[in-house]
């Protein structure tokens, strides 16, 4: 017969496993976020150089939250609606602004500034 210990060795191997894996995992994420805020760093730099501070952090911050607001609704949708059929753009922004009014208009607005903006010469 076996002993106790001898028949949880399988189980302890794959515990062992498990925790190297989260490990790994953990890691991994953790160099994700840092590479994410270098991209962030990169972004806002290179918008500060087009139209300046204050504007680029309003537009970098902007972005984030829009992208929490995404993330945000992308985990609460408990299923997934069928792709639209190849419609026209125009009908697609009118379903979008009926169906998103709030998210169309944070959209149009961030995307009127920003268009606003990049064509004029950054403030020294």
């Amino acid at each position: 017969m076996r002993s106790f210990a001898a028949l949880l060795l399988p189980a302890r191997a794959r515990l062992q496993q498990a925790a190297r894996q989260s490990a790994a995992a953990a890691a991994a994420g953790l160099l994700a976020l840092v590479a994410c805020g270098f991209l962030l760093a990169a972004l806002y730099m290179g918008l500060a150089r087009l139209i300046g501070a204050p504007l680029a952090a309003l537009a970098t911050g902007l972005l984030l939250l829009l992208l929490a607001a995404l993330v945000f609704h992308l985990g609460r949708r408990g299923t997934r609606r069928p792709e639209p059929e190849a419609a026209d753009l125009a009908g697609l922004a009118a379903r979008a602004t009926r169906e998103r009014p709030f998210e169309t208009l944070l959209l149009a607005l961030i995307a009127g500034a920003l268009a606003e903006q990049i064509g004029r010469e950054p403030r020294r």
